[in-house]
């Protein structure tokens, strides 16, 4: 990233920062100045987590856990790396686990496994609401995919530019982030193949969606692996019918 010292910009909780600026709700700086804005844009998120329970509805708590709450700053992993942060990202999918605890009859607390499941999608046996975290690289090698080596189309001269050498020796800090991400990604079994029949006509959605499908698909294979036969079956009657959700007084997440 840019270092850019003399830069000020607000921070989503409306201090103001130095070493950067705020473009298209995104941060564009130096590490500290990303790491700033993160940290406020997820401050802002849980305090939308607490007005939830304002909410009368149950369900319509869950809905807006799964369909809004979870996808809070998803448009910021697509334009900066955030993983370097993952510190900011779990502290949130703590906080929609808690919200997703709050939905319980007596205000249960969740095992281990309950909290699993939150985060496991809902075709998978899961109640599908996103982990921040997990998601981060594929958010962010998607959309670095689909705009990055779209360049050339754009501009003819941009392979002969000096923007061009910079990522081929390895100074790009957006391309050196990309490069890592990848990496990373290609330790789920399977997924390099997976990545190598992508092209850049995949939308960055579209990317995103196979990636995460591979990661959770292997991740909750090897969960099963390590449970006893009665949460098997409870988690494959939960795939088999992902419409129907319930969160029970006993603190597990299922289906009914």
């Amino acid at each position: 990233p840019p270092d850019m010292p003399w830069a000020t910009a607000k921070l989503p909780d409306g201090e103001r920062a130095q070493g950067g600026i705020v473009l298209y709700g995104a941060p564009i700086g130096d590490s500290d100045f990303v790491r700033a804005f993160l940290a406020a844009a997820v401050a802002e998120a849980k305090a939308g987590l607490e007005r939830l329970a304002y909410l009368e509805s149950s369900q319509h708590k869950l809905i807006m856990l799964r369909m809004s709450f979870c996808r809070k700053i998803q448009h910021v992993q697509r334009l900066v790396p955030t993983a370097d942060h993952a510190d900011i990202l779990r502290d949130y999918d703590d906080y929609l686990v808690a919200a997703v605890e709050n939905l319980l009859v007596g205000r249960g607390r969740f095992t281990e496994l309950a909290a699993l499941k939150v985060h496991i999608p809902a075709a998978l046996g899961g109640l599908g609401v996103e982990s921040v975290a997990a998601r981060a690289d594929a958010c962010y090698y998607s959309s670095f995919t689909c705009a990055y080596f779209r360049l050339p189309d754009i501009d003819p001269e941009w392979n002969d530019g000096d923007m061009c050498g910079s990522v081929a020796s390895g100074r790009h800090g957006p391309a050196a982030a990309y490069a890592a991400a990848t990496l990373r990604l290609h330790a789920t079994p399977g997924m390099a193949a997976l990545m190598a029949k992508m092209t850049v006509h995949d939308r960055p959605r579209r990317a995103q969606g196979k990636i995460m499908n591979r990661i959770q698909a292997v991740e909750v294979g090897d969960l099963v692996r390590t449970l006893d036969p009665r949460e098997v079956t409870v988690i494959h009657a939960s795939a088999e019918a992902p419409h129907l959700v319930s969160i029970s007084a006993s603190g597990c997440p299922t289906r009914s």
